[in-house]
């Protein structure tokens, strides 16, 4: 059993209208670091108030966990122990004996990975 994450990411103004574009966003409004706006209309039609110099977003995007991907702190239940990891995929923290792993997620230990 795998799962989906939200990920918080950091994207410059051309990254920020290639994932309006793919993700299909519409009626929303981006502020960036600088406070300048990026606006979505209800048919998708982009518009931009301001001066983009070095200005960032961050988006909040969902993103399929895999065995390789790095959690700052995951922790690994077996029958009869428990064994914390941080920096830490699954594929390097699981093993024969492992029952479930779980990942801190927004300062929540989320179960990521089950036995079957």
């Amino acid at each position: 059993m795998l799962k989906t994450i939200k990920v918080k990411k950091k994207l410059n103004l051309s990254e920020l209208i290639e994932y309006i574009s793919e993700s299909r966003k519409k009626d929303t409004e981006f502020v960036s670091n600088y406070e300048n706006l990026v606006n979505v209309d209800y048919i998708g039609q982009i518009t931009t108030v301001g001066k983009f110099y070095n200005d960032f977003f961050i988006v909040e995007v969902e993103e399929e966990i895999t065995r390789s991907t790095i959690f700052d702190c995951l922790v690994r239940v077996e029958k009869d122990r428990v064994v914390e990891r941080r920096h830490c995929s699954i594929s390097g923290i699981k093993n024969e004996n492992t029952i479930r792993i779980y990942a801190l997620l927004d300062e929540e230990l989320q179960l990521i990975w089950e036995a079957k």
